[in-house]
């Protein structure tokens, strides 16, 4: 069974030929539309279309909607993207036998309003398809599963999560380890909330356990290659779970695009915050110019209690009719410990909120 992610394109005419396509073959994997990103030594190269396929192995699709016809320009992509993705899988020495990559990998340009076709340029669906059914992977048993986690990230998040010296197996670390160990591969429901964003509201929801924090950092990362002039906010409940944010994030974009995170453009910071430490409560009401309470400030005016931090978000939200706008996309981890007092609050600072809110639970 072939099951499609559907990422930012702005090609989903041509996108939805190669999937209705692509749905009549009877092939098994994923087909990733907007997935992955690339990095290289020229800079980032964004993949119109990918194919992961026990069959076929590796299909880099690049989908043209232009006539011009510029054959230099359009072999030098393929082989740009050719070469990327090999330098990528080339890292996980899993994937090669005796020096040898031993996944194929295979690159076509759907063009249809060209009129030159060549080996890895095809005009119509039809060749598409005589594309496709020349390809065979003889390894696809032994390695597919293995070129998933590399094109997921998932090996790479074992390999890099460093995490020893784990004495107590109730902390946070030795269950993320664990939760960590037992991911292979995301499976269709993972991959398609860390690459589909709707507008409004998505909620991704999952039994403890079920690896919600790596899901959500690895959509951070993916918002944060696809969006290069966004802001993106990351809060939770627990003080925790920053660190491991942080990690995990740095991780996964340093994987996917060769580069350290820009932190100007990531914010990971407590829902609450203080004084001497930032938070999406703090950050909204010194943006409106509103008092902003600490934990002992609304215990005094509040009662110590559980409540507090409801009250004080029941306040701030009260006390502005036209909130400023601080980011384009917020994700909140363990949403379900907030009140609707603090959905209200984070909701009033994501730009354009009326026209198009983005807010990831």
């Amino acid at each position: 069974m072939l099951t499609i992610v559907n990422g930012v394109t702005s090609k989903q005419v041509f996108a939805n030929e190669i999937i209705n396509l692509l749905e009549t073959m009877g092939l098994d994997g994923y087909f990733y539309l907007g997935y992955p990103v690339l990095g290289g030594i020229d800079g980032k190269i964004k993949v119109d279309a990918l194919l992961v396929s026990e069959q076929t192995g590796i299909v880099l699709f690049d989908l043209e909607t232009l006539a011009e016809e510029n054959m230099e320009d359009k072999i030098q992509l393929l082989d740009e993207l050719y070469n990327n993705m090999e330098a990528k899988l080339k890292r996980y020495g899993y994937l090669s036998k005796r020096r040898v990559l031993q996944v194929p990998i295979n690159v076509l340009s759907y063009a249809p309003l060209y009129k030159t076709k060549s080996d890895e340029i095809c005009t119509s669906i039809e060749e598409v398809k005589e594309y496709l059914e020349s390809l065979e992977w003889k390894q696809g048993e032994e390695y597919y599963k293995k070129l998933l986690e590399a094109i997921q990230m998932i090996s790479q998040l074992k390999k890099r999560g460093g995490r020893k010296n784990l004495q107590k197996a109730s902390s946070r670390g030795s269950k993320l380890k664990a939760i960590e160990d037992q991911i292979s591969c995301l499976d269709k429901y993972q991959s398609k909330a860390v690459i589909e964003t709707v507008e409004g509201v998505q909620r991704i929801r999952g039994l403890a356990g079920s690896g919600k924090t790596i899901v959500l950092a690895l959509k951070v990362a993916y918002l944060y290659t696809m969006y290069e002039n966004k802001m993106i906010a990351v809060t939770f409940n627990s003080r925790a779970l920053k660190g491991q944010f942080i990690q995990l994030i740095t991780n996964f974009i340093v994987e996917n695009t060769n580069e350290e995170p820009d932190w100007s453009r990531i914010k990971i910071i407590h829902a609450w915050g203080s004084k001497n430490s930032e938070g999406l409560y703090f950050n909204f009401c010194k943006a409106n110019n509103l008092v902003c309470y600490d934990y002992m400030d609304a215990c005094q005016k509040y009662g110590r209690n559980s409540s507090a931090f409801d009250r004080v978000c029941e306040e701030a939200v009260e006390s502005v009719t036209n909130p400023q706008p601080l980011y384009d996309v917020i994700l909140v981890d363990e949403a379900q410990d907030f009140s609707k007092y603090f959905r209200f609050l984070y909701k009033g600072i994501i730009i354009n909120h009326n026209k198009n809110r983005a807010n990831l639970h």
